[in-house]
């Protein structure tokens, strides 16, 4: 009962110290910054097939500017290992396929 309760202040407290100092939130993972990197690209995508003749420069520029920044963020977690499913799954995949 009394761990329970702890826990519980622990938690409020922390959301309070994340409130008053910003800084203290943690920051997204390369993950979460992908997953915003592709969504921001298909929503550039999206504005191309919208954009007016006044708007079509700006629909093309951003649309490039989100999909390289995609890819760059790709090329990171690649760098970092990180891929989207475990080697040894894939390899068992393609082999079964044959």
């Amino acid at each position: 009962m009394i761990l329970k309760l702890w826990n519980k202040i622990k938690y409020y407290f922390s959301l309070f110290l994340d409130y008053i100092y910003p800084a203290r939130q943690k920051h997204p993972g390369i993950l979460d910054e992908v997953e915003i990197a592709r969504q921001d690209w298909y929503y550039a995508q999206n504005i191309i097939n919208y954009a007016d003749n006044d708007m079509l420069d700006y629909a093309i520029y951003n649309l490039d500017a989100c999909e390289r920044r995609f890819m760059g963020l790709l090329k990171k977690a690649r760098n970092a290992n990180i891929s989207a499913w475990k080697s040894e799954e894939l390899v068992k995949e393609v082999t079964s396929k044959h």
